[in-house]
């Protein structure tokens, strides 16, 4: 019996089904700088020192997930908690803002070139922006 026990937990272990996977490896000890591709006029965010810290595993913390456009327009920036699935793609989530809730829809993360995307919105004000994000 016990020997079954003990194949069994290899075998789960192996397959993945006893534990989570953590599939989604951004490197930590880099600094990182964000800007949006898509502005708002002549507004567009721009911020050097973003900072990405791993909370858990496939999860991630990001210190500004708007590249400082939200501080262009006057604001905070939005640290958001961001969950990857195993394909690198971002899962959705929001934040609260002084302009509305800033609504993540997609991103993903390139491992190759270690950029990061995030896709968001602001419903209230109109507004809808991608955020690259990767090494300084």
């Amino acid at each position: 019996m016990k020997r079954f026990i003990l194949i069994l937990t290899i075998v789960l272990t192996l397959s993945g089904i006893a534990q989570a996977q953590d599939c989604v490896n951004i490197p930590q000890s880099q600094s990182w700088k964000g800007e949006t591709t898509q502005g708002m006029g002549d507004m567009y965010g721009n911020n050097n020192s973003i900072t990405v810290s791993r909370t858990a595993e496939n999860t991630y913390r990001v210190s500004d997930v708007s590249g400082g456009f939200l501080v262009e327009m006057g604001t905070s920036a939005a640290s958001v908690v961001l969950t990857f699935g195993c394909n690198n793609q971002l899962s959705s989530t929001s934040v609260e803002t002084t302009y509305g809730t800033l609504q993540i829809a997609s991103g993903s993360f390139d491992a190759s070139n270690n950029k990061l995307t995030i896709n968001w919105s602001i419903p209230f004000q109109g507004l809808s922006e991608t955020t690259l994000i990767q090494p300084n």
